[in-house]
């Protein structure tokens, strides 16, 4: 169980089966149209509830992390988090974990490891020069390992700024050597 931020989110989506006639109830439709009446209830309530919980998780990242900097201990760089990064993260968050993963940003964006730069291939207009910086990390989460892939856009005379991290769930994959005893 997380501590923290999302609490109240979490709970509710840990326990969204129990949660159907109320939220269903709340939305007051009528009997013809009722989801419950149907087996896609749980979908549906489940997208509602992290629909909330994501909204939640980025609103705490816009009180927490919006408009600061965090310096990258691999690079030395200053790296400025801003509205249009958590945007472009809110837009490609899919998953729970990818939601709450946004708790972490400021040791993923001072502890992440440098891999490789790549210039902007589709640059808007006045973003000619731009280019983007892809950093490494592991994030132990809910006892559950995952490698980040952060992305940092280098734009002419702003600097360094966060564009977004993506999760990757690691397999532990069992040994394919045999110890003898």
């Amino acid at each position: 169980m997380l501590i923290g931020f999302c609490d109240s989110k979490k709970n509710i989506y840990n326990n969204y089966q129990k949660l159907d006639n109320y939220t269903m109830k709340s939305k007051s439709l009528t009997s013809e149209n009722d989801p419950t009446n149907n087996q896609n209830v749980t979908d549906y309530t489940k997208h509602e509830l992290f629909k909330a919980y994501k909204i939640e998780c980025f609103n705490f990242a816009r009180k927490k992390f919006q408009g600061k900097t965090f310096r990258n201990t691999d690079t030395n760089i200053d790296i400025l988090v801003s509205r249009t990064g958590l945007n472009e993260w809110f837009s490609k968050t899919k998953t729970h974990e990818q939601s709450e993963s946004i708790r972490y940003l400021d040791k993923i964006l001072e502890e992440a490891v440098y891999n490789h730069s790549a210039k902007n291939e589709h640059p808007k207009r006045g973003d000619e020069n731009s280019s983007f910086e892809y950093y490494d990390y592991s994030l132990t989460m809910n006892e559950k390992n995952y490698d980040v892939i952060l992305t940092v856009k280098n734009v002419a005379g702003q600097g360094s700024i966060y564009y977004h991290h993506f999760l990757y769930d690691l397999k532990i994959k069992p040994s394919s050597s045999v110890i003898q005893p």
